[in-house]
């Protein structure tokens, strides 16, 4: 199967996501480094998968869901309260948990096989206690990179998926993590951010300069002229500080989809496995 998922960190202030597509017939810890790369992360070791196993943990992940007071028909104020900027306690919750640097052999496994078997064994828990219409929400879980908690939406899944994969295919924030002194962490994303914003508000304001004083002198040769001369207008300035989704998408192609046969036994002697020999008789 191929995925198309949405990750957006939680604990921030902007909103900040990614939506990739990926093979499900790659091992997790690959996949996973296709979405750290769709946001620039460095690799870190320290990551781990959250699934829930019941109705009220399951309700409790759907935090982008605007909850519903029957007695007012509709939604509540939380409607509107931008979901990604709170955290989840998520100790606090019934939670499957795949740690894959305390369990790296785990990370081998095949990525829709563990949302297939994740995905039953909630279906099977919520049918006994829920209605038929939330039976039907996407499938949600949350991935924690180095201490930062990111909401996995499963979008859309298929056989085929009409793009080439892997890609980013949507985004939002420009994410800077190239300090080894000042590792992955929310307030480096909300600093990140901050500092593109910033950078793309000095440069339209510089833009939106050039281009009035462009028609001030326009204006003035039209009067040297006799008022024939037409003011030119100035070319719309690129936004290069912003985020580049092609960029995001060549480097995930530059990891590739699956793993070669070499990373394959790289990966499988990191997990804890004897290095592979073939001998030839």
């Amino acid at each position: 199967m191929q995925y198309m998922l949405k990750l957006t960190p939680l604990g921030v202030q902007p909103h900040i996501f990614r939506v990739v597509s990926v093979d499900g017939q790659a091992d997790i810890d690959h996949v996973l480094s296709l979405c750290d790369l769709s946001f620039d992360y460095a690799h870190y070791a320290e990551r781990a998968l959250y699934f829930a196993r019941d109705l009220s943990a399951s309700q409790a992940l759907a935090v982008d869901v605007p909850l519903e007071d029957n007695d007012h028909y509709g939604p509540v104020s939380e409607e509107f309260a931008p979901f990604w900027r709170q955290e989840l306690e998520l100790a606090k919750l019934e939670l499957e948990v795949l740690d894959l640097q305390a369990q790296p052999q785990q990370a081998l496994q095949r990525f829709d096989a563990l949302l297939e078997a994740h995905s039953a064994r909630l279906g099977a828990a919520l049918k006994e206690d829920t209605h038929p219409r939330e039976q039907g929400e996407r499938f949600k879980f949350v991935y924690v990179v180095h201490g930062v908690q990111h909401l996995v939406e499963v979008l859309m899944s298929s056989e085929k998926l009409n793009c080439f994969v892997p890609a980013t295919l949507m985004g939002e924030g420009l994410v800077v993590d190239d300090d080894p002194l000042r590792p992955l962490s929310t307030a480096l994303i909300n600093a990140s951010v901050a500092a593109a914003e910033a950078a793309d508000a000095a440069e339209a304001a510089e833009a939106a300069a050039e281009a009035a004083a462009t028609e001030v002198a326009a204006k003035a040769d039209a009067v040297v002229a006799g008022g024939d001369a037409a003011p030119e207008q100035a070319a719309p300035a690129e936004n290069s500080a912003g985020l580049n989704l092609k960029v995001c998408t060549s480097r995930m192609r530059a990891f590739g989809a699956m793993r070669s046969e070499q990373s394959i036994n790289q990966a499988l002697q990191q997990a804890g496995a004897s290095p592979l020999t073939i001998k030839i008789c």
